[in-house]
């Protein structure tokens, strides 16, 4: 079944805007742009990525910017604005705090798979950044999914109707090689930037959860209020 659907799902593979110009890529961008890019399409979140960037003067900066003013670029219509600018502003400071610098470089030593392990226990993290963060910046052997991606799955019958994202993610990450892993990846993005119905299948009667079921709880800590002297 998953065979078929990547025969279907054509990748556009594209460079990275987290990319140096030696090809490099940084952590710390493709975790700010994995937040972009959970529950949101990649057209929406690359563009996003571009204006915050364009807007500060680094990755330190972004993590000291206002919410409403992160919430603002992204627009009044991006997906989960003010939560996932939240979470996001959270994560860096848990990274700086235990850096002292907002950097991945630490964390990127440790290797594959503790790398991952360190991506995930930062809070309020979602699965999907963690897992494609250290796909992408880190080589570790991930399907990154979230629940705009599982509803998709369960429609074109990868799924049945109340797979937990967990178990389809350690499911897919059984069934797909850690050296195909990025570019089952890149496919599955470019599958979902495509209308749905795209994968060939029926689409059935039944509808996703209109509010997204996140495995992380939120933690009590607040984001930056404000920029620092």
């Amino acid at each position: 079944m998953i065979e078929s659907l990547l025969k279907r799902a054509k990748a556009s593979p594209v460079e990275s805007p987290t990319q140096n110009e030696e090809g490099a890529i940084d952590a710390i961008g493709e975790l700010v742009l994995s937040f972009l890019l959970w529950e949101a399409p990649l057209t929406r979140a690359r563009s996003a990525y571009k204006r915050l960037m364009d807007s500060v003067l680094n990755h330190n900066d972004l993590r000291v910017t206002r919410v409403e003013d992160i919430t603002q670029i992204l627009g009044k219509t991006y997906p989960l604005a003010q939560e996932r600018t939240e979470r996001m502003l959270i994560a860096l400071e848990t990274i700086f705090a235990r850096e002292y610098t907002v950097s991945l470089d630490n964390a990127k030593t440790l290797g594959k798979r503790e790398g991952r392990k360190y991506l995930e226990s930062i809070d309020d993290t979602p699965p999907f950044v963690s897992a494609r963060t250290s796909l992408v910046a880190f080589g570790s052997h991930a399907v990154p999914l979230d629940e705009r991606t599982m509803a998709r799955l369960i429609e074109a019958e990868v799924f049945e109707e109340g797979t937990t994202i967990e178990s389809a993610q350690g499911s897919l990450e059984r069934q797909v090689k850690a050296a195909d892993a990025l570019d089952f990846h890149q496919r599955m993005v470019d599958w979902m930037d495509k209308p749905a119905g795209a994968s060939g299948r029926k689409k059935t009667t039944k509808k996703a959860p209109a509010t997204p079921a996140h495995s992380k709880k939120k933690t009590t800590k607040k984001p930056a209020s404000g920029r620092k002297g």
